[in-house]
């Protein structure tokens, strides 16, 4: 097992502390090895943030890593720093290469001439190959014209390469600011989130996110995330009611104009319902159709466009 520490309290510093517990305690070989690395570019403490609303911040607490993950004798982790050449908040994403051999350690800070970033998270988002090292984060941004939310970026970086990240796309943007903990001016926000890979679906990963709602609290903002050729997408279906009763209505984001085809099929993948041929226009779709007299179950609701490409896949319940 692998373990990370910083310095989180400094102002500034280039120093990461790799832990190994090597073997298992039950063998009592184990044994605790650590291993001092010194980053090519500093972290530090980052300052509180400002929201919309003049005099109401946000924390940011301190430098300590927050994520990371394993893959392919790298160790990806990251954890929120100040910015210096701005003096706000960003993510400092680290990598730690020949983990198990010569370790040597590189970093870089994720951050916006507009946006304050905070608390990330991230998650494995390839598939298992050698030369595989795509990765998903999530933060939480906030602005002095944006409320507090949720964003993720993707971030590939293979062997000899350089690093690739792509833009910062907003998933939840904030309704409001948040001002629901203490009666000061530095809120509690986004230090609740988390990312994760979808197991069996190569670059699929949900993310756990957080945003101030209307009621000025900071609320929970669940998505699921989707990489295809280094360009992240936020699964825009929704169909409710579900559980579904008598029928369904299905409101799903589309990039362009096109025909599509609506399908429900069972669980061992036959159809038992469709709509063909349906128009959707850019921006959002509705689409509704009747349930009734379907057995009691899951189902797999899918729109596909007239290439057969799968554009929207949800699994959803008939009462």
């Amino acid at each position: 097992m692998y373990f990370l520490s910083v310095r989180p309290g400094a102002a500034s510093n280039d120093t990461v502390f790799l832990h190994e517990v090597t073997n298992t305690a039950k063998s009592g070989l184990g044994e605790h090895k650590l291993t001092v690395l010194t980053t090519n570019t500093n972290y530090g403490v980052p300052p509180t943030v400002f929201q919309p609303v003049v005099g109401f911040r946000l924390q940011t607490n301190d430098t300590r890593v927050l994520s990371a993950t394993l893959h392919n004798n790298k160790i990806h982790y990251v954890q929120s720093t100040l910015v210096p050449s701005q003096l706000s908040s960003g993510v400092y994403h680290g990598i730690i290469s020949d983990v198990s051999g010569n370790p040597t350690i590189e970093g870089e800070i994720i951050s916006s001439e507009t946006l304050d970033y905070a608390y990330p998270s991230l998650a494995f988002a390839g598939n298992d190959g050698a030369d595989e090292h795509s990765m998903l984060i999530t933060f939480s941004h906030v602005g002095e014209s944006d409320f507090p939310g949720t964003s993720a970026v993707f971030h590939n970086k293979n062997e000899g390469s350089e690093r690739l990240y792509s833009d910062v796309i907003m998933v939840k943007q904030g309704d409001s600011l948040i001002d629901a903990f203490v009666p000061d001016t530095a809120e509690r926000w986004g230090d609740y989130t988390d990312i994760q890979r979808k197991y069996n679906e190569p670059g699929i990963v949900w993310l756990c996110g957080s945003y101030g709602d209307d009621n000025a609290s900071n609320n929970v903002w669940i998505a699921k995330l989707k990489v295809e050729n280094k360009l992240v997408k936020v699964n825009q279906l929704i169909s409710y009611p579900n559980p579904a009763n008598n029928s369904i209505t299905v409101a799903a984001e589309f990039s362009e104009s096109e025909l599509v085809n609506i399908r429900l099929s069972d669980m061992r993948g036959k159809i038992v319902k469709q709509l063909e041929n349906q128009q959707a226009e850019i921006g959002i779709a509705k689409f509704m159709f009747s349930t009734t007299g379907f057995a009691s179950g899951a189902y797999v609701l899918s729109i596909t466009n007239d290439k057969g490409d799968v554009l929207h896949s949800q699994k959803i319940v008939i009462e």
